[in-house]
């Protein structure tokens, strides 16, 4: 059974983590990248945060940048 505590397709997370080697601001990641509304990707980006697999840039508020190394995480 899938776990509905998942908020995202893994295709979609591993595509995430693949573009994250640099800061993007969560606007470019909701159109672009999981082409989600705002709001739900601010969720599955603050989600992702609190499991410590993204980080925050601390030069400028809302961009995320992938902090479990180059490719994102295997386990998910």
């Amino acid at each position: 059974m899938e776990d509905k505590k998942r908020s995202t397709v893994p295709g979609k997370v591993e595509l995430l983590f693949n573009k994250l080697r640099r800061p993007i601001h969560y606007s470019y990641i909701a159109r672009y990248i999981l082409k989600e509304p705002k709001e739900k990707t601010l969720e599955i980006l603050t989600n992702l945060k609190n499991r410590g697999l993204l980080e925050e840039s601390s030069h400028a508020e809302g961009y995320f940048v992938n902090s479990s190394g180059p490719s994102g995480p295997a386990s998910l």
